[in-house]
């Protein structure tokens, strides 16, 4: 997998897929609606790069994909919602359920995506050629359509 500022150098030179991630997205404030209103505007501009890149790769070995993870257990989502169920006294189970309910109720996932799911899903969007100019939402269902 190759990140967004480094794919450009690789686009032509080598023929391995590029992939383009942004854990920025996963670092949304919690309960901050306008943070997350600029995250999703971001995981759009994102789609839109490897679109416009994607046309560059005609008659090339090279493949540009997307994948556009949600909201993420990653290891800094762990601490905050640890350190947030010390100071509140409530399991972290709780916690996070309360979350989807309240910040991400159009999750059809209702948990946060393991950091595993979003590797399975680069590996699963690298293993084909055909696949070009795809954006792979991995997010448990909370953008409808992209």
């Amino acid at each position: 997998m190759i990140t967004m500022p480094v794919h450009t150098r690789w686009r032509h030179q080598c023929g391995d897929p590029v992939n383009q991630t942004d854990a920025g997205l996963n670092r949304r404030d919690i309960g901050l609606s306008e943070r997350g209103q600029r995250a999703d505007a971001k995981l759009a501009v994102l789609y839109d790069a490897a679109q416009s890149d994607v046309l560059l790769t005609k008659g090339k070995n090279v493949t540009v994909n997307s994948v556009l993870p949600g909201p993420t257990w990653t290891e800094g989502v762990e601490n905050y919602f640890g350190t947030l169920a010390e100071e509140e006294g409530k399991p972290i189970e709780e916690l996070t359920k309360n979350y989807f309910a309240d910040h991400e109720p159009s999750s059809l996932l209702q948990r946060f995506v393991e950091v595993a799911e979003v590797a399975e899903a680069t590996v699963y969007l690298t293993s084909n050629r055909a696949m070009n100019g795809q954006g792979l939402r991995v997010e448990g269902g909370i953008i409808r359509a992209l």
